[in-house]
């Protein structure tokens, strides 16, 4: 299982005060992937930069998604300057044939079913228009989408929900109580983190997701992935060896490798996709 989350910055109560902000993109996941024999593997790829200003995150099957992403990226680097719209309907098409492939892969047991698959697609301009388009399976016709969405068991994307709002709920309190309201689109990425963080450590989580959190965050300055850490409950964070790091850098895990013998990716069959935050 997967919790996917992208978010259009700014969203919720900071977009409806209408300030003139900084647009991006934020994305973050977990980085298991579940295999065949019960087993995991907790260093799986989820985040995959596309190009300068363009990331992608999925949930679902693992090979289908990486298969159409690798065709995203040869088609991006062919096409760089084509019009979004018409590389937003290549997109889906590539994702769609990749799909289809591994469905026939599928039915010819050279690979274990082949379960449901969401992309999600971030991009900001040069002139700093940020968007997010969402792919979801069989078909992946592209969908413009709105603030915060995220993908996974319906338990982990409550949990995610409840504590992204718990954070924006803190945030905006201590904003009235004097301290001051950071629009930057990076600080706010840490709420996403820590949602994720929160969704990972609930007592009610589904065993199929953990590992380190992959996070990325797409301005007009391209994509980046700044890592954050925290001081652990209790300890002093004067002491190096109490901060932890809660990201990883996506180029520090890595694409699952279709091997002739060992475990395969299970297929994922109750994915859910929620819309969190306007």
């Amino acid at each position: 299982m997967t919790i996917a989350v992208a978010a259009l910055f700014p969203w919720g109560r900071l977009k409806d005060a209408r300030l003139p902000l900084e647009q991006a993109v934020i994305l973050a996941s977990d980085s298991r992937f579940t295999l065949s024999g019960g087993r995991v593997d907790d260093n799986g790829r989820k985040i995959y930069p596309l190009g300068r200003d363009t990331v992608a995150v999925y949930a679902g099957d693992v090979l289908a998604a990486q298969r159409g992403l690798s065709d995203i990226q040869e088609l991006l680097r062919r096409r760089p300057k084509r019009m979004r719209t018409d590389a937003a309907r290549s997109a889906g098409l590539l994702l769609r044939d990749a799909y289809r492939r591994e469905r026939a892969s599928a039915q010819r047991h050279e690979r274990m079913k082949v379960g449901p698959l969401h992309v999600l697609v971030g991009v900001c301009h040069p002139d700093g228009q940020a968007e997010i388009v969402r792919f979801s399976s069989p078909k992946f016709a592209p969908l413009y989408v709105l603030g915060v969405d995220a993908v996974g068991g319906a338990e982990d994307v409550a949990n995610f929900r409840w504590w992204l709002e718990e954070m924006q709920r803190q945030r905006w309190d201590e904003s009235q109580d004097g301290m001051k309201l950071d629009p930057k689109p990076e600080d706010w990425r840490r709420d996403v983190v820590l949602g994720v963080r929160g969704s990972l450590e609930s007592s009610d989580r589904s065993q199929t997701i953990g590992g380190p959190i992959q996070s990325v965050i797409v301005t007009r300055s391209g994509w980046s992935e700044p890592g954050i850490s925290w001081v652990r409950e209790g300890e002093d964070p004067t002491i190096v060896e109490s901060w932890e790091d809660l990201t990883v850098s996506v180029q520090n895990v890595l694409p699952y490798r279709l091997a002739r013998k060992g475990p395969r990716p299970v297929a994922e069959a109750d994915l859910v996709y929620s819309h969190i935050s306007d």
